[in-house]
């Protein structure tokens, strides 16, 4: 009976055990119905508990904002302000609200049925002064596109060499590319994708303290106030036709003003290195990748093909690659010696390079230093200032042999005096100079040693044999002699302020401007010497034969020099009256312009040095070569710009200039260029141009 008892009692608990676990289950879904039965109930209880917001956006004067954004915090539901300054949208109870527009604070309130949101002006924003063509506005009173640059942000913050690449990805519409990598190369500059004529370019126009220069990275950046940009025409029209792409203007620190001495000292260490580097397939996948297409076009009737001269690749020389590369690698533990048999060797009428060269470690260093050092020394009373500027940059490239170099010398002098209330004069000298050394080419600009770096596969020996060098890029570029270019830039400026009577600026400047540009090049191909692999050498005597110079003495024997100059004189002459009275806002600026351009070019060759370690065109005696050219211009501009504000709301902008060049024949020389009005308020983006 024990037994029936215990097995009664276990079946039993098996039995309670199975209800308590359907009860369980039971339960749980009915948890879990119930749990998805009150979120979704709680969905349409929110959705029903929405309300409807009336935001009516106003300015400190009660006036209503136009366009205003209303947007509720942490969602993209959101309206626009209408004419009225009022926007309806609906929102879940309690929600935030952000209330915002340009050129005021945004403000956050917590949402209701019926509410005005009145927003205070971000004073700090619109009381900014912005450098516009022949003068500066408040940021508040702009009407056409002109963006300013946060120069501590900019260029203070960062360790740039040059003010081009300083603004890449700083302006909107302002677009800054580099056609190659070259150390000290100038960017390429456009605004607002400007395209130009078939015979011509789209340059914006850049102005330094109102003088032109045709390369911005002359300019030392530490030496740079501000920097405002002028996109389109109702702001660059001021400059005529010399505007159609845009005008770039920097305003340089000589005329900043201090009341006691101050030396500041400041240097950037820095090294460049490639940010992507290209990674190579093994040689012998190279090769069999190469030899399988030549075989597959040939429809099997070619085994072989050769890469120069009798440089030959076949299916044993495949697989002997791959044998090495399976156990040497690169071979770095044989240094650049090369070793008949086992590197390379000769049968079946080839010569086969069996040894893989990384030849991008053969030529790239893993890191560049630079350095750049600022001395700034400034003082003054108050009434009379002096500035002083100085830098220094040293850039080297990135080639491991014979690399490259630059260097750049800058220096910006300013004197500031206010003889009394009624005039201030002011002179300064600019002078930026620089040097670019790199080796002589070979070849050309277009196939330099970067070319070949990525044209030849890495079965070219880059090593020796018998301690001499085979025929190579690299080859070339450790014999390869010096090109030098060298570039000075000066410029001198006087002028003077006079304030006349009250609310009447008259300003005067004159400047001078210089730039000289020397190049020199020399080739010494009796230097260079080399295997010359590129013809067939069917054994290792007629390799070591082929050992000598294989350059063309008649092609790379020369020097050639060549010296450009350009000089320009720049005269500005500038009236201008402002007035406020109340509520109303009042600028008139009327002036002119003179500028005359000189510039003058001549290049020499000559064949034959005597000596190649004296390039010199009397220490040649082959044939000479010469040719100059000779230009001039000069063009003259008068302009003008009324702007009137009403209540820093409703501006009114009317501006144009009456240009003439010498470049065109008399009779169309002068022409009146766009004159545009603008208006904000009255209504939205108007704006008239011819």
């Amino acid at each position: 009976m024990n037994e029936d008892r215990k097995k009664r009692g276990l079946a039993n608990g098996k039995f309670f055990t199975a209800v308590a676990i359907c009860a369980l289950f039971l339960g749980s879904g009915n948890v879990m119905a119930a749990q998805t039965a009150s979120d979704d109930s709680q969905g349409v209880q929110e959705q029903m508990q929405s309300i409807s917001v009336t935001v009516t956006v106003v300015d400190t004067k009660g006036e209503p904002i136009i366009g205003a954004n209303v947007i509720e915090k942490g969602t993209t539901n959101g309206g626009i302000t209408d004419l009225d300054g009022v926007s309806k949208l609906n929102v879940k109870p309690g929600a935030i609200l952000q209330v915002s527009f340009v050129g005021y604070t945004t403000q956050e309130v917590k949402a209701t049925s019926v509410m005005k949101v009145v927003l205070k002006d971000d004073t700090e924003l619109l009381d900014e002064v912005v450098v516009v063509g022949y003068g500066a506005q408040k940021k508040v009173n702009l009407t056409g596109a002109v963006a300013s640059v946060d120069v501590n942000k900019t260029i203070d913050s960062r360790p740039i060499t040059d003010i081009g690449r300083a603004l890449q990805g700083a302006v909107p519409g302002l677009t800054i590319t580099t056609n190659s990598g070259e150390i000290g190369g100038a960017p390429t500059i456009k605004i607002r994708g400007s395209i130009g004529s078939p015979n011509g370019d789209s340059k914006p126009l850049i102005l330094v303290d109102n003088v032109e220069v045709t390369d911005i990275s002359m300019v030392n950046p530490d030496d740079i106030e501000s920097i405002s940009v002028l996109k389109d025409a109702a702001s660059a029209s001021i400059y005529g036709a010399r505007g159609a792409f845009g005008v770039l203007l920097i305003t340089t620190k000589s005329r900043s003003k201090h009341e006691r001495l101050s030396v500041k000292y400041t240097n950037n260490f820095a090294w460049r290195t490639p940010t992507k580097t290209p990674e190579q397939l093994p040689g012998w996948q190279q090769a069999d990748i190469n030899l399988q297409g030549v075989i597959n076009q040939t429809k099997g009737s070619t085994a072989f093909y050769n890469v120069v001269g009798n440089m030959r690749v076949d299916a044993t020389h495949v697989q002997k690659m791959k044998d090495y590369w399976d156990k040497y690698g690169y071979g770095d533990q044989f240094g650049r010696e090369m070793e008949l048999g086992r590197d390379f060797e000769f049968r079946d009428g080839g010569m086969f390079f069996i040894r893989t060269w990384d030849w991008y470690d053969e030529y790239i260093k893993d890191w560049a230093p630079q350095q750049n050092h600022s001395l700034s020394i400034n003082g003054g009373n108050g009434k009379t200032n002096y500035n002083i500027a100085l830098g220094y940059l040293s850039q080297d490239g990135m080639m491991k042999v014979n690399s490259d170099n630059y260097k750049r010398y800058n220096a910006n002098i300013s004197l500031n005096s206010e003889l009394n209330k009624y005039v201030s004069i002011r002179t300064g000298v600019m002078f930026t100079r620089s040097d670019y050394d790199k080796p002589f080419n070979y070849n050309s600009d277009l196939y330099d040693p970067m070319y070949y770096l990525y044209r030849w596969q890495p079965m070219m020996p880059y090593g020796t044999f018998e301690g001499k060098e085979f025929r190579n890029a690299l080859t070339e570029q450790k014999s390869a002699p010096i090109t030098t270019k060298e570039r000075e830039y000066l410029r001198l400026t006087g002028g003077a302020t006079i304030k006349p009577i009250k609310d009447l600026t008259l300003d005067i400047d004159v400047a001078y401007s210089s730039v000289e540009n020397r190049y020199k090049k020399y080739g010494t191909p009796s230097l260079t010497s080399g295997y010359e692999i590129f013809t067939a050498r069917p054994s290792v005597e007629a390799l070591r034969d082929s050992y000598g110079s294989y350059l063309s003495a008649a092609t790379y024997d020369y020097v050639y020099q060549e010296t450009g100059r350009t000089e320009n004189l720049t005269a500005n002459f500038v009236a201008t009256y402002a007035k406020r009275w109340g509520d109303h806002d009042f600028k008139a600026m009327a002036g002119s312009s003179l500028e005359k351009s000189e510039y003058e070019y001549y290049w020499a060759q000559r064949k034959g040095l005597l000596d190649p370690a004296k390039p010199e065109l009397n220490l040649a005696t082959g044939d000479q070569t010469t040719s100059s050219s000779h230009t001039w211009w000069s063009v003259a501009g008068f302009f003008g710009r009324l702007n009137y504000s009403y209540k820093d709301r409703y501006m009114l902008e009317l501006n144009g200039r009456y240009d003439g060049s010498s470049r065109f024949p008399s009779g169309n020389r002068f022409g009146f260029f766009p004159l545009c009005l603008q208006a904000t308020g009255f209504q939205r983006n108007l704006s008239c141009s011819r």
